[in-house]
């Protein structure tokens, strides 16, 4: 069974709520993904063959939403895909580059004792998985829907707390064969 199939029986599905209309191509909304409400964002290469049609029509609906709970259902294999392209080593890199914090009682210390954000949180190196983890949460979604599955493909977009990379968001693609790939750092 190839990634769409598994998609469509999925037993589970996400509600996606008050969905509106953004344009003549594209739709919005809110969903619950990894404990977090998101923005779901639905985007299509063509106009739909109605042009007055405002609502997204059911089928792809039902789709969208068994998407959404099987992406759900795959936030370690996300987490992985960052982990094997060497992110913690990227967010060491950008965290040390912010203000260092030295124990003023301890005057021959060589590191600094942590390092704090720009969002004011302080991170202590090395970063681990398990903290790196605990730190990443899904703030949108976004379906880039041609009207041909093979071309499909899904935005991930992520932040972290603490913020590590300085307003930049964490972007993991997910194509229609249902391989995930780091999209790099976007901000």
């Amino acid at each position: 069974m190839n990634h769409l199939e598994e998609i469509r029986n999925f037993p589970e599905c996400i509600k996606i709520e008050n969905i509106t209309p953004d344009d003549v191509f594209s739709y919005s909304g809110k969903a619950s993904v990894w404990g977090e409400e998101i923005n779901i964002n639905i985007c299509f290469d063509d106009p739909p063959a109605d042009e007055n049609q405002k609502t997204l029509p059911e089928e792809i609906l039902v789709f969208l939403e068994k998407y959404l709970a099987w992406i759900n259902q795959h936030r370690q294999d996300v987490l992985q895909t960052l982990f094997d392209d060497d992110i913690l080593e990227l967010a060491e890199d950008w965290a040390s580059s912010a203000e260092p914090y030295y124990d003023e009682d301890d005057e021959e210390a060589d590191e600094p004792e942590y390092y704090i954000m720009e969002d004011g949180q302080k991170v202590f190196l090395p970063i681990t998985e398990q903290a790196f983890s605990e730190s990443l949460h899904l703030t949108a979604i976004t379906f880039n829907c041609p009207y041909e599955d093979e071309e499909a493909f899904t935005e991930i977009w992520c932040d972290c707390s603490p913020d590590y990379f300085a307003y930049h968001s964490v972007l993991i693609y997910l194509n229609a064969g249902g391989s995930f790939e780091n999209g790099g750092l976007q901000g």
